[in-house]
């Protein structure tokens, strides 16, 4: 009987740990400061420690979302409505750059294939200089570790992906 509690325990231990309970994507939570236990995978993952190369290339691909734009690598993009489209500045600082990365320009501007939306670039907190579409700058979810991942659509209802138009996709 001591072992079936026990074995019990560990699996809604585990249960909890995995969905990351309390986390900062889930809906009305503060978007700039995580909390809950991240997930052995997040842990000690943000700008400076997720490798996203410049990109060279902005494109579409298809989504549960619909149709949103990817790096050349397919991560997707996101926006969030904390920013202002033609500000100079990103308003993702410090505890927002835990979850956040900048999409980095590289030597050239990328190239859009299927992305209808002005380019452009800031320089952005995390001392990068930060792609932006229609004005406004473009992140990287930290979560999503694999291509087409969308885990941080509609985080905190600010963050958003972005579509083939350079607007925010809320579907």
């Amino acid at each position: 009987m001591k072992l079936r509690v026990a074995a019990g325990a560990v699996v809604i231990a585990s249960i909890l740990a995995l969905t990351g309970c309390g986390g900062i994507g889930e809906p009305g939570n503060d978007m700039t400061a995580p909390t809950g236990t991240p997930s052995p995978q997040d842990t000690n993952r943000n700008y400076e420690s997720v490798d996203r190369e410049p990109i060279t290339e902005l494109k579409t691909t298809d989504s549960s979302h619909g149709e949103v734009v990817v790096d050349n690598n397919g991560m997707v993009v996101y926006m969030t409505d904390l920013d202002e489209a033609g500000s100079s500045d990103s308003n993702c600082d410090d505890k927002c750059l835990v979850e956040w990365i900048p999409v980095p320009e590289g030597d050239t501007p990328p190239e859009l294939n299927g992305v209808s939306g002005e380019l452009g670039t800031i320089e952005s907190n995390a001392d990068v200089t930060q792609v932006t579409l229609n004005g406004m700058p473009l992140y990287y979810y930290v979560r999503d570790t694999q291509p087409g991942d969308t885990a941080g659509q509609g985080n905190a209802g600010v963050w958003w992906l972005v579509g083939p138009d350079g607007e925010k996709v809320k579907g």
